[in-house]
């Protein structure tokens, strides 16, 4: 950090007379002078709420982050700011105040470049992210109608909650018709927050600061911020809103609302959140994204992407109880903690990406601008203000953000040339009306690297080494090491799902076999037992019509937990009449070893399949079959392959148990959904006895990708 800014930062610990709070990295005090009612804007306000009777001041004594501890942190990663920033220069409209977006505004991209720019002026960075006579106007743009919006028309539908005041979330030069979300008052707030923080050294005008104050308190109380009001179990949005309000405005009245929020999740954890609904967790822990339905595809798979964002509401915790809430009991605190190492441990990989299953499937699954923010949610949670549930939690996610980071600079965007598309991998994009902008996402990624060190201060990463999580309720088993990481899912109608890995990639996410593995929606690994050319029984079918799939099972220790582990096993069986498959999965560092027992019931035939990521793809035959040209012919012994992906991600599979007489083939699959760069698939092909045990082996090697330029 540059000297300005260690001045202020002193400044706010020292000279200031009210309460010092730590929040995001950054000590905040208490104004020592209310906020005043700024002009009246062209669309009648309402008298803004009267400043609240200020809770007894807590007897904790706070801890702020020291200048020193400021400048040894501040430098952080300011390439990918600059560099979006200096591409979205001549987006700049000098007269209407603002940036324009393909010819329309965009109230989120408005919002992030307030915070960015709001960022480096508290860093005291040097560069296009620096842009200090830009704060004001967007200020400005974000304090006055239309985007603040004061009467509304609109009614409640899915994805529309009518509130005034409040934010607009598209711009529209009606308020009154404007959707209105929480989303969009906890992207503005936040935005505003920063601003306010950064209102010394940008030199921002009185006149705006307290504008930033009386809008900031008056949707802060509106009613839809009262308790228990909030969007489905979505109470970050509330948090956001109420953090700050407690640091623009030092007021704690939210407070007993951001407590009654947390109370509400943690007492619905298992228990229906809503009449009629389910609840808020799965019994490991996996987030239900509508609780308010008791069914519904949607609640049969943990929506990580979401539960990341949810759980950023516990980042405000200590700051909260430090400015005099109540704190939860210890029963809360543990289930809260249970919930924080379901996210940690079973949501994210050691790559530094989603450890991804959604119910909304491609509608989010895949969807960069969901990674950034899941991102981003994930660094909230964990800041000096959080409440922290897993030892060396912070260290962990500084190593996943570093390690999204550089995923997002070799895979999407390194801040040259057009920006990125909406999904990673090619994967479809279920979401075409919300992922319009092309801005977000790398604006999102801009921020978290802007203020990485100053969220996590003095933290080195840590990777978090093996780790798994495993829900009986979901069917989810997701793992993830160094090396390598993987979910299997029961199948709920998204063409996915079974006893074998849905997904596999490398320690650099490399897609080493498919995006959502089953059976008769695309290449997939497993077993397949049939009749001719019917299937009697598939492992890995995507559907439960043809043999009920269950979840694997793993040691009771393990079950609906999540952690670490040296080795881990799992077990399952499918069944269809008197056949059956038993799956046996052992996952070691660099290794998966499975073993199937197989009664073979009707079936006269056996298919062992692995596929390997892109058309372009290479499978290697190097033992057990003789290659004569394009002929494959089965000899004797173990098979042994080494499949290689277009980008370099390689595994070694072995096949044993497989008797001399089969036959060998390697398909070449074109684009799918599940493999949007098409798939080469062994498929191996022998007549089925009444019992069998096969082994299959894959290890995996993972080489270092191509850095960022």
């Amino acid at each position: 950090m540059r000297a300005g800014a260690a001045a202020v930062v002193a400044a706010l610990v020292v000279a200031c007379g009210g309460t010092v709070f730590v929040t995001d990295g950054l000590a905040q005090t208490t104004p020592t002078t209310p906020a005043t009612t700024p002009t009246t804007p062209t669309t009648p306000a309402p008298t803004p709420a009267p400043t609240p009777t200020p809770a007894p001041t807590p007897t904790p004594t706070p801890t702020p982050i020291s200048p020193a501890q400021i400048n040894a942190a501040a430098d952080g990663n300011w390439t990918l700011p600059d560099r979006l920033a200096a591409q979205l220069d001549a987006q700049w409209n000098p007269k209407r105040g603002l940036y324009v977006d393909r010819g329309a505004v965009s109230i989120r991209a408005n919002a992030m470049l307030l915070e960015m720019h709001a960022l480096a002026a508290l860093a005291g960075h040097q560069g296009p992210a620096r842009q200090d006579d830009r704060i004001p106007p967007l200020i400005q743009l974000f304090t006055t109608p239309p985007v603040v919006v004061y009467k509304t028309r609109t009614k409640r539908s899915r994805g529309s909650f009518p509130h005034v005041p409040a934010w607009e979330s598209a711009y529209r030069t009606d308020p009154t018709g404007a959707v209105l979300h929480p989303s969009a008052d906890a992207i503005v707030a936040r935005a505003l927050e920063t601003a306010w923080r950064a209102k010394d050294i940008a030199q921002v005008p009185a006149a705006n600061v307290q504008a930033i104050q009386t809008v900031v308190g008056a949707v802060a109380h509106s009613p839809f911020y009262k308790a228990p009001n909030r969007a489905e179990n979505q109470i970050n949005w509330n948090t956001d809103v109420y953090e700050a309000n407690l640091i623009v405005n030092g007021d704690r009245s939210n407070l007993p609302d951001y407590r009654a929020h947390l109370k509400w999740f943690v007492d619905h954890a298992f228990t229906p959140a809503y009449k009629g609904g389910s609840s808020n967790l799965s019994k490991g822990y996996g987030f239900r994204y509508l609780p308010q339905f008791a069914g519904g595809n949607a609640n049969k798979v943990d929506t990580v992407e979401y539960a990341n964002l949810v759980h950023s509401a516990l980042g405000f915790y200590q700051t909260a109880v430090l400015a005099g809430m109540k704190p939860l009991d210890h029963t809360e605190i543990a289930r809260l903690n249970a919930w924080t190492r379901h996210v940690i441990y079973g949501t994210w990989t050691d790559a530094g990406y989603l450890n991804w299953d959604s119910g909304l499937d491609t509608a989010r699954r895949h969807v960069r601008q969901y990674w950034a923010f899941a991102l981003d949610s994930l660094v909230r949670s964990s800041g000096p203000g959080a409440l922290i549930g897993v030892t060396n939690q912070r260290a962990y996610v500084k190593h996943i953000a570093e390690q999204a980071l550089d995923l997002f600079a070799r895979t999407a965007w390194n801040g040259t040339g057009p920006l990125p598309g909406p999904t990673e991998f090619n994967a479809p994009n279920g979401f075409p009306d919300g992922t319009k902008s092309p801005l977000i996402t790398p604006l999102r990624f801009a921020i978290v690297a802007a203020e990485l060190d100053v969220r996590l201060p003095s933290t080195s990463s840590l990777s978090m080494g093996n780790t798994f999580s495993q829900d009986s309720e979901y069917g989810r088993l997701a793992v993830s090491t160094p090396s390598y990481n993987l979910g299997i899912i029961t199948p709920v109608a998204q063409g996915q799902g079974g006893l074998e890995p849905t997904r596999l990639f490398d320690g650099e996410q490399r897609p080493l076999t498919t995006l959502g593995a089953g059976g008769f929606g695309g290449p997939a690994p497993g077993l397949v037992l049939g009749r001719g050319g019917a299937t009697v029984l598939d492992d890995q079918s995507g559907t439960q019509k043809n043999g009920k799939v269950p979840g694997m099972s793993v040691p009771r220790a393990q079950t609906n937990e999540s952690g670490t582990f040296k080795t881990l096993s799992a077990r399952a069986t499918v069944r269809a009449g008197k056949a059956s498959i038993t799956v046996n999965h052992r996952f070691g560092t660099d290794a998966i070893q499975t073993t199937y027992h197989v009664a073979r019931g009707a079936a006269t035939n056996v298919t062992l399949r692995l596929p390997v990521w892109g058309a372009d793809s290479t499978i290697d035959l190097l033992r057990g079959v003789k290659v004569t040209g394009k002929r494959l012919n089965r000899t004797s012994g173990a098979i042994l392959l080494r499949g290689q992906t277009a980008d370099g991600g390689v595994m070694f599979a072995s096949f044993r148990g497989v008797p001399a007489k089969a036959t060998v083939v390697i398909v070449r699959h074109g684009g799918s959904a599940r493999a949007p760069d098409g798939a080469r698939e062994l498929r191996i092909r022998f007549k089925a006895t009444k019992r069998m045990t096969l082994q299959r082996r894959i290890a995996i090697v993972t080489t270092p990708a191509a850095p960022a330029s």
